[in-house]
């Protein structure tokens, strides 16, 4: 009975190291910038936000962070291809906390949240950026003094396997211990 538990656990451990090698870190970042001037002829894009996901293949994945009023949600599916490829279901949705709350029933309050989704699904490649969407508005405001401002949003998706920790040790110790550290 013992030996086939310990076969059960030798197979369990063989097949877990299996499968741990189908892991990928999917990435959705935030790209763009908000309320520049309108006047200004071409504003810097840079990185607003990021969230990271260990996703395995055939697999659905989930990932939440709070950082300060934003909260940061992404959700789907990595699957492959018959050719080998990747192909993403995704749901990607951030949250920010206004500040302001509105009276509700019974003299409660609830908390205003402004909310930006997408839902999408798509083919990808190994560290190749992918556009999931985005959008591009402006606003003016009059009071106290006119202001028009411009913003532009787009949500990227980066697919990338998983190295784990101990091998990234593993190589940093060769590294060092090449150069005589």
């Amino acid at each position: 009975m013992i030996r086939y538990v310990f076969l059960g656990f030798a197979i369990q451990c063989a097949l877990s190291e299996a499968t741990i090698g189908d892991d990928y870190v999917l990435r959705v970042e935030t790209v763009g910038y908000i309320d520049k001037p309108a006047a200004e002829a071409k504003p810097k894009e840079s990185v607003l936000r990021t969230i990271e996901v260990v996703a395995r293949l055939d697999s659905k994945f989930y990932g939440k962070v709070n950082v300060g009023k934003h909260t940061l949600l992404v959700a789907g599916e990595l699957l492959t291809t018959k050719t080998g490829g990747f192909h993403v279901h995704i749901h990607y949705v951030h949250t920010l906390d206004t500040g302001v709350t509105i009276p509700i029933q019974n003299g409660k309050r609830k908390r205003v949240l402004n909310t930006s989704s997408l839902q999408t699904q798509m083919a990808v490649s190994l560290g190749k950026p992918v556009t999931l969407g985005g959008c591009e508005y402006s606003s003016g405001t009059s009071d106290p003094q006119p202001r028009h401002t411009k913003s532009k949003i787009r949500y990227v998706l980066v697919l990338n396997k998983y190295k784990r920790l101990a091998t990234q040790k593993t190589q940093a110790n060769k590294t060092v211990n090449r150069s005589g550290g």
